[in-house]
C-alpha cells in the first residue's frame, strides 16, 4: 500500500459546506460566523451612516410638519377672511337690492300719486254734471203732484 500524499491529507481539513448531500470529507465550517466575522467592519462603518440617514428623516419629518402646520394656519385664515368678505357682499347686496326696492317704492308711490290725482280731478269733472242731474231730477219729482188724488 502506497502512502498518502500531503495534499490527499490536507483535503481532509478544508472547509465543507453545511450538511446536505454527500460530498467529500472536510471540517464542519460554521458559515454564518465566518461571514458575520468578514461583515462586521463593513457594518460598523454602516452603522454612522444609519444614524445620519434616520436623523435625516427625521429632521424631514420635523420639516414637513412645520410646513403642514403653516399650510393649515394660512387656510384657515384665508378661509376666515372669505367668510369675513362673504359678509360684507352680502351686507353690500342686500343693502343694494333694499335701496333698489326702496326707490323702486317710491317710483310706485309716485304712480299711485298720480293715479289718485287723475282718478279726483276726473271725479270733480263729473261731480257737478251728476248733482245737477239729481237736482234736476228732484224737482221733477216735486213738481208732479202726487197720484192718488189730493185735498
Amino acid at each position: 500500500m502506497a502512502a498518502p500524499r500531503v495534499r490527499d491529507l490536507l483535503l481532509r481539513f478544508r472547509p465543507s459546506g453545511s450538511p446536505g448531500r454527500a460530498g467529500p470529507a472536510g471540517v464542519p465550517v460554521d458559515l454564518p460566523q465566518r461571514l458575520s466575522a468578514e461583515l462586521e467592519p463593513l457594518f460598523a462603518l454602516l452603522a454612522t451612516t444609519e444614524d445620519e440617514c434616520a436623523a435625516i428623516v427625521e429632521d424631514g419629518r420635523r420639516r414637513a410638519a412645520l410646513v403642514q402646520r403653516t399650510h393649515a394656519e394660512r387656510a384657515a385664515a384665508v378661509r376666515a377672511g372669505m367668510r369675513e368678505r362673504a359678509e360684507a357682499e352680502r351686507a353690500a347686496s342686500g343693502a343694494s337690492s333694499h335701496a333698489s326696492a326702496t326707490a323702486a317704492g317710491a317710483d310706485l308711490d309716485k304712480e299711485v300719486d298720480a293715479l289718485v290725482g287723475a282718478l279726483r280731478s276726473r271725479a270733480q269733472s263729473l261731480v257737478p254734471a251728476y248733482v245737477a242731474r239729481v237736482t234736476a231730477a228732484v224737482d221733477r219729482l216735486c213738481s208732479q203732484p202726487p197720484d192718488g188724488g189730493g185735498p
